[in-house]
């Protein structure tokens, strides 16, 4: 992580932390499908308010927001990312939730998809793992023309690209945006 995190800072990449808890509105804000396995979240007995009702299963609903309130306190540009867990149903030995280790990268200004790709390209290099394929990807929260899934020896690693436009409205924002 620390590697990383070193690349991430040579990008001109700065970190944020979020809270693990979400609302379950947020999955609808990412175009989420219904039957989408995002949306199969751990929920909280006694949760301090809806705002904060259900265990994350993403970060890009954090990483959203934290653009977005940038954006809209009228700074140029933002680049930010965060290694946090999400959480799933699948129970660990102890029969609680899973909890998984990942790695959210987002950004608005000068800046496109194909630095996005550089960036991701560089991560994967930095961690010993240089031989990546890139194949379009089809997600509600991004472009259909401007996304693409990382594979590694037939693996998903994850999705990225340029945000959906119905996602920005939905978080209130007025430029493109990469995650």
């Amino acid at each position: 992580e620390a590697k990383l995190k070193e690349v991430l800072a040579a990008l001109g990449y700065n970190e944020w932390m979020t809270f693990s808890f979400m609302s379950p509105k947020a999955y609808d804000r990412l175009n989420l499908e219904e039957d989408s396995p995002l949306r199969k979240n751990v929920e909280l007995l006694d949760p301090l308010g809806e705002e904060y009702s259900v265990m994350r299963t993403t970060l890009l609903a954090d990483s959203l927001e934290v653009l977005s309130k940038n954006m809209n306190r009228k700074n140029p540009e933002a680049f930010g990312y965060e290694f946090g867990n999400t959480f799933s149903l699948d129970q660990d030995q102890d029969h609680l939730p899973t909890e998984h280790k990942r790695l959210a990268i987002g950004f608005y200004g000068d800046q496109d998809f194909y630095f996005l790709k550089h960036t991701i390209q560089r991560l994967f290099d930095r961690a010993g793992i240089g031989e990546i394929t890139l194949k379009r990807a089809s997600q509600g929260y991004l472009h259909p023309g401007r996304s693409a899934e990382i594979f590694v020896d037939g693996q998903s690693y994850g999705f990225f690209g340029e945000v959906h436009p119905r996602v920005l409205g939905n978080f209130k924002m007025k430029k493109r945006a990469y995650v």
